[in-house]
């Protein structure tokens, strides 16, 4: 049997986080979450971690792809 946690179950923090916010503000958390580790949702994702950057650099990264809408 595998004894490991499931994904939700490992990142349900920040999921729970993400749910909790309504409208541009759900979208908002989900793209700092998705930046700060891409895997928490796309496990086999190929995408690099943004992680290294300040919360203040991934707010602006975050508004600047904002502005593709």
């Amino acid at each position: 049997k595998n004894n490991r946690p499931s994904l939700y179950q490992k990142f349900s923090t920040q999921y729970d986080e993400i749910l909790a916010a309504e409208g541009d503000s759900r979208l908002r958390a989900w793209f700092l979450r998705h930046l700060q580790n891409p895997r928490f949702d796309l496990y086999t994702g190929m995408m690099p971690s943004y992680g290294h950057l300040t919360e203040e650099q991934l707010d602006a990264l975050t508004a600047f792809i904002f502005t593709f809408r």
